[in-house]
């Protein structure tokens, strides 16, 4: 079974040029986007990813308060979270 990467990023370009780079990096990983970390959150707990990819900043909810949100979260508090600055 593959591999779930969520990558937040209200940057369109950013969340375009790195959603395109972690895809070429194998078939091993299924690649979902999220344009703010509010609708970041809701697909966190909707798909489970193995691994959380966020932007600092972001409109309607930060890096900062999703990372706060998956921690106070027993469902998903153990996911890696990578912050981007």
């Amino acid at each position: 079974m593959p591999f779930t990467i969520l990558l937040a990023d209200d940057e369109q370009a950013s969340l375009q040029t790195n959603l395109k780079f972690l895809k070429e990096l194998g078939k091993d990983y299924v690649i979902v986007g999220a344009p703010d970390g509010k609708i970041a959150y809701e697909l966190i707990l909707r798909k489970n990813p193995d691994l959380i990819i966020v932007d600092w900043m972001m409109p309607r909810m930060t890096g900062l308060q999703l990372l706060e949100q998956v921690r106070s979260n027993p469902k998903v508090k153990d996911i890696p979270i990578i912050m981007v600055t």
